[in-house]
């Protein structure tokens, strides 16, 4: 499978980070739409501040000739994929609220009025008590909201 990097900056800490897409296949139709299909993505991206860190989010794309708005549904893992370093911590936000780190157009060619403004994000928080950090994928759309998110953790227990 060909892989493909995706110019995804992000503006985070000045560094600029690139998702990969490392899978994705056809998923079908749905509803109305027989001349169009959904593709599963497989996205992965280094966490733009801790260099160990890495997510995977799968996300659906509606392609072809299509009515619908992207899906808002997704789903993240997030892996310790190298050394975490205590520098890198200490450059991460703590407050309870955590912190943007990366966010893809959910617009596409066909659809752009119907995902105006539609962004699927990903926004990690550190959880002090348990020396965690949590990744929470949502997906926003300027008029009409989806509370669709999923949520991945990886712990620092050999980082104290």
């Amino acid at each position: 499978m060909k892989k493909i990097l995706l110019g995804l900056l992000i503006t985070l800490a000045g560094k600029s980070v690139f998702a990969e897409e490392v899978g994705a296949f056809s998923m079908g139709s749905r509803g109305w739409n027989i001349l169009s299909s959904n593709r599963l993505k497989v996205l992965a991206f280094p966490d733009p501040i801790v260099s160990g860190a890495t997510c995977f989010v799968s996300t659906v794309e509606a392609t072809g000739l299509t009515f619908s708005s992207d899906p808002s549904d997704s789903s993240i893992a997030c892996r310790q994929t190298g050394p975490i370093s205590e520098s890198d911590l200490s450059k991460i936000e703590k407050n309870p609220e955590g912190e943007d780190i990366f966010s893809v157009d959910k617009g596409g060619f066909n659809k752009k009025f119907l995902n105006l403004f539609k962004e699927l994000n990903v926004r990690r928080i550190y959880d002090r008590k348990n020396n965690t950090l949590l990744y929470v994928t949502y997906t926003t759309k300027l008029i009409e909201g989806h509370v669709k998110n999923s949520l991945s953790a990886i712990t620092l227990y050999n980082n104290k």
